[in-house]
């Protein structure tokens, strides 16, 4: 999968990936995290999702709070709070409905493609005229 830019006890940091490499990562993943304290969007989300990948992420994030819903294909905590964080990650690493969760999160990204959503733009475009 690449090469490896720096090894820090269990963290490893890897170099730049392609969107091609970044789909084996999230592929790869059991769970994806995005403990983001604030993220208009967070595109990371609809990928890890679009791989199939569950995702956690806070209510910081607009791609959380717009395509997760608690329960499924992933789950939303608050911003700084570790210990919401690491409850939602043990619960989801534990969750025996895992594949389901994996069947939702590929499915709620299909909805957020960009040909979606140039749709909807257009759409709005065409009310206003």
């Amino acid at each position: 999968m690449g090469g490896i830019n720096k090894v820090t006890d269990n963290i490893v940091f890897v170099e730049f990936k392609t969107k091609e490499d970044l789909i084996d990562y999230y592929r790869a993943a059991d769970l994806f995290v995005l403990p983001t304290r604030e993220d208009i969007w967070g595109l990371v989300v609809n990928e890890a999702m679009a791989a199939g990948t569950p995702v956690i992420t806070t209510t910081n994030c607009g791609a959380g709070m717009e395509i997760l819903k608690n329960g499924d294909g992933g789950r939303i905590v608050p911003p700084e709070d570790t210990d919401s964080l690491a409850s939602a990650m043990q619960e989801m690493l534990n969750d025996a409905e895992l594949a389901r969760q994996n069947e939702y999160a590929i499915k709620s990204a299909q909805v957020y493609t960009i040909e979606n959503m140039a749709k909807q733009i257009a759409e709005v475009i065409r009310n206003i005229c």
